[in-house]
């Protein structure tokens, strides 16, 4: 079916409050009569570019088009969603544009990915979207502190670019805002500098590439130590939080990964996550390409070996526990906060709140029982708390943000 130039009228005219009462209601009723992403999409993408080229996106504007619209899918059983946009060939779209073609907007649309899983009957408060976030919080972004072996430690988002310090015969530049390098100068090979470690606070992540050219990504609250520069046959690190890591191919030095509990993942040069959060149930290993060994314990024998497409899963309820492997579900929801959104399928709402409360810095408490809903969409990291909230809560889960917390009920 080809775009309507009618639908797209009454798109944009909703955005600039123009539409008549007739109007309003004929576009209600097609949110209604048309609930496929893959017939909104096309006018979605189409305004949200236009917004963006044309230098006239308002964030208040496009906010007020999406509560107007989330009130009537409220009243209609209908829930908020987001779909990706993607740019013209050729064409660079500001952050912000598509923050706001893809998030803003977006989430207005008609029971498209976030509620499929929502159950059905459930239908929330109309006054839920303009009354339920008090306070806000911004979203996190390039934060890191790195200490150095003896124990200096650099603030990274307050630091110059350029040449921060020496370790042994490495260099540590920062390059730009987010990524900081390790680089072994050739000239002097027998001081490897000792051990650095580099974290990141809730509302942080960051960049690295270590002395032998592995490239590792930190998410929120999250943590990688590591030798300044690598000596002998081995290259061994230490993780906590979540890392994805791009290994270094050096098929006469092994790579190895040391995670909390004194599980380990073996490599020669590959592509994967870890997902160790104290916090989360299980402690996730997920193979992207290339292979690798994990075992539970530096004692242990065996252990297993994945293929990509695969996670090792331990869960963390004692020393006791099997691990065990299994198909991971999306490699793209796994590496979405790499990519720079939250991804969710069939996701609770406790497993989302936790992602929000490390991304945020938020604290979450719980007034009754935790709601039994599930969610599927994506939804950027560049927008604030409460536009987050907002989504979920138009299916009938009531957040307040207070300060530093996000109470639920």
């Amino acid at each position: 079916m080809e775009p309507s130039p009618a639908i797209h009228h009454l798109l944009t005219g909703y955005l600039e409050d123009t539409l008549t009462a007739e109007q309003e209601q004929e576009l209600f009723a097609l949110l209604q009569k048309y609930p496929q992403d893959d017939f909104w999409a096309p006018y979605l993408q189409k305004i949200g570019l236009e917004q963006a080229e044309d230098g006239t996106y308002d964030k208040g504007r496009w906010q007020s088009m999406a509560e107007g619209i989330l009130r009537h899918a409220g009243a209609t059983g209908l829930s908020p969603a987001t779909i990706p946009v993607t740019p013209r060939p050729g064409r660079t779209i500001p952050r912000y544009g598509l923050a706001a073609a893809a998030a803003v907007l977006l989430l207005a649309g008609p029971a498209i990915y976030i509620s499929r899983f929502v159950h059905p009957h459930v239908a929330p408060k109309a006054s839920f979207v303009s009354k339920a976030v008090l306070d806000d919080a911004p979203p996190g972004g390039s934060r890191a502190t790195l200490t150095l072996a003896g124990g200096q430690q650099i603030v990274l988002d307050s630091s110059r670019n350029g040449e921060l310090a020496t370790q042994g015969n490495s260099r540590i530049r920062k390059l730009r805002e987010g990524e900081l390098t390790y680089t072994a100068e050739t000239g002097n090979t027998t001081d490897p500098g000792g051990l650095n470690t580099l974290s990141t606070p809730r509302g942080g992540q960051y960049a690295l590439t270590l002395s032998d050219g592995t490239k590792v990504w930190l998410n929120a609250a999250s943590s990688i130590t590591f030798p300044a520069s690598f000596r002998g046959k081995q290259r061994t690190v230490s993780v906590t939080g979540e890392v994805y890591l791009e290994v270094a191919k050096s098929r006469d030095r092994p790579f190895e990964v040391s995670l909390p509990g004194g599980q380990l993942v073996q490599v020669l040069g590959t592509a994967f996550d870890i997902n160790a959060y104290a916090d989360e149930p299980v402690v996730n290993t997920t193979l992207v390409e290339g292979s690798v060994r994990v075992v539970r314990s530096p004692s242990a024998t065996g252990g297993v070996i994945l293929r990509p497409g695969q996670q090792a899963v331990l869960p963390q309820t004692g020393p006791d526990s099997d691990m065990h492997v299994r198909e991971a579900h999306s490699i793209e929801q796994t590496l979405a906060w790499k990519n720079g959104y939250f991804a969710f399928d069939n996701t609770s709402v406790e497993d989302i709140l936790r992602q929000v409360s490390r991304w945020y810095d938020l604290d979450v408490v719980y007034l009754g029982e935790k709601p039994d809903k599930h969610y599927k969409g994506k939804i950027p990291l560049d927008l604030n708390a409460s536009t987050i909230l907002r989504i979920i809560g138009a299916s009938g889960v009531h957040f307040t943000i207070k300060g530093k917390k996000i109470e639920v009920n």
